[in-house]
């Protein structure tokens, strides 16, 4: 029996990013039913910020578990047990310039730290955990790459009957873009945005959905778009599969990610996908998107206007999704990570 003590910080509040993978890891492990795993969710019992959590009040909860899990980039630097952690990406030190500080809080500096200190590091591609080696040196077993999943029964492609509410409560209509994300610098978003002024000449009543928020802090839509471009805001777990499933294309083109779950979620639901050809798109998704040069609206717009004259059926909708379902798996992904919660036990690795 090996009990997995388990930072489930993440996934207080409205769950997003590394929450979101939690739960599907701990949705992949009850599908795997192994009974000689036991895992401990462990939480703060009132808000906190991340970084004292994790040093502080995460390891003193952790006494008594064979492996303590930190599934959001950096492990305390004295635990009760050897430590896995799990690093998405390593954008903050690859890229820092995307990733103003506020104050000083060391992020890249822990990441770093960890990657070198933990018994067995978890990234989400082969590409992550490359450019990890380049930073920390070999990591051997230590180093596991471990893709992501995707709920099959929540994203998949929906009837228009499932789309309407939602469409109508946001003020959509079809046809539309959707991207999710922010104007963040990183995201590509200013790409999707100079897209959608070339698309306009042909498709006068084509719009962009951007599943986030509208930060002023990353700039602002151009005047001329202003009506084209909507915003929902944080949306309820219901809605997002709808609104994928409708559109009309997806784009993620961001320069650079981890993973990209956005993007498995909107080829689950059918979506077609243009997105940039970037390491861990090729890695995981050059079958099913069209891949443009990170930056080219011209091409993006290019590669839009060809889909949108030449829509997949609703039959190349479902084979797609059928076919993501069968790769991208929680169970899966679920099964990996407790080779590796094993293997950590059971390494004599440093604590």
């Amino acid at each position: 029996m090996l009990t997995v003590a388990i930072d489930a910080k993440p996934m207080m509040g409205r769950p997003t990013g590394v929450g979101r993978v939690v739960r599907g890891v701990l949705d992949g492990l009850d599908d795997v039913a192994d009974a000689s795993i036991v895992t401990r969710l462990l939480a703060p019992t009132r808000p906190a910020r991340t970084l004292p959590w994790v040093q502080f009040g995460l390891p003193r909860r952790a006494r008594g578990a064979g492996v303590l899990f930190c599934p959001f980039y950096y492990r305390p630097f004295v635990t009760p047990c050897p430590t896995v952690v799990t690093i998405h990406d390593v954008l903050p030190v690859t890229h820092p310039e995307w990733f103003p500080r506020r104050g000083r809080h060391p992020f890249a500096e822990l990441l770093v730290w960890s990657a070198r200190h933990a018994a067995a590091v978890i990234t989400p591609s082969q590409a992550v955990l490359d450019t990890l080696q380049e930073i920390v040196g070999p990591l051997g077993e230590r180093g596991r790459a471990i893709p992501h999943g995707v709920d099959s029964k929540r994203f998949r492609p929906r009837p228009p009957g499932d789309l309407a509410p939602v469409t109508a409560r946001l003020g959509i209509s079809s046809p539309y873009l959707l991207t999710v994300g922010s104007l963040h610098p990183r995201r590509g978003t200013s790409t999707a945005l100079d897209a959608l002024g070339l698309l306009l000449r042909d498709w006068p009543d084509l719009k962009l959905v951007i599943v986030g928020k509208e930060e002023q802090r990353w700039g602002a839509v151009p005047g001329t778009l202003a009506e084209r471009v909507i915003f929902t805001g944080y949306l309820p777990d219901e809605d997002l599969p709808p609104l994928l499933s409708g559109a009309a294309v997806g784009l993620s083109l961001s320069f650079g990610e981890g993973f990209d779950l956005p993007l498995l979620e909107a080829l689950a639901c059918g979506a077609p996908v243009v997105a940039s050809d970037i390491d861990v798109h090729r890695e995981h998704f050059k079958r099913w998107v069209r891949l443009v040069p990170p930056g080219d609206a011209e091409v993006v717009a290019s590669m839009v206007d060809e889909i949108l004259r030449h829509p997949p059926d609703l039959e190349e909708r479902e084979a797609q999704a059928a076919a993501i379902h069968r790769r991208f798996r929680w169970e899966d992904s679920a099964r990996a990570h407790v080779e590796v919660w094993r293997w950590a036990a059971g390494s004599g690795a440093s604590r």
